[in-house]
């Protein structure tokens, strides 16, 4: 549900505005401030949240935020993204992501 919603996200922004477009959605939806560092070859994205609404990478709101991301991404880059590493840092409170190839869950 999160990944295709995040597809379904970029749709009507411009490729160049994404990660800016992407990072002051998740600030308006109250899940964080976002930063990311894009590789394209070989395709990868790491992401920090600072101040999320979620301290792990497990539960129902945690899936969603991931997916959305993995999804968002995957639109961007042109190949599906998922989570491959989920950590959060207490004394920074930023959950760290690292979105690769492969399969993503369901």
């Amino acid at each position: 549900m999160g990944f295709e919603a995040g597809q379904e996200l970029l749709l009507s922004i411009p490729r160049t505005h994404v990660p800016a477009q992407l990072a002051r959605f998740l600030r308006f939806m109250g899940f964080g401030e976002l930063s990311t560092d894009i590789d394209f070859k070989p395709p990868s994205v790491t992401v920090s949240v600072a101040n999320p609404p979620v301290k792990n990478g497990s539960g129902a709101a945690a899936r969603y935020l991931m997916g959305l991301l993995a999804g968002a991404f995957s639109e961007h880059l042109g190949v599906d993204l998922a989570v491959h590493e989920a950590s959060y840092n207490a004394s920074k409170d930023a959950l760290n992501l690292t979105l690769m190839p492969g399969d993503r869950c369901s």
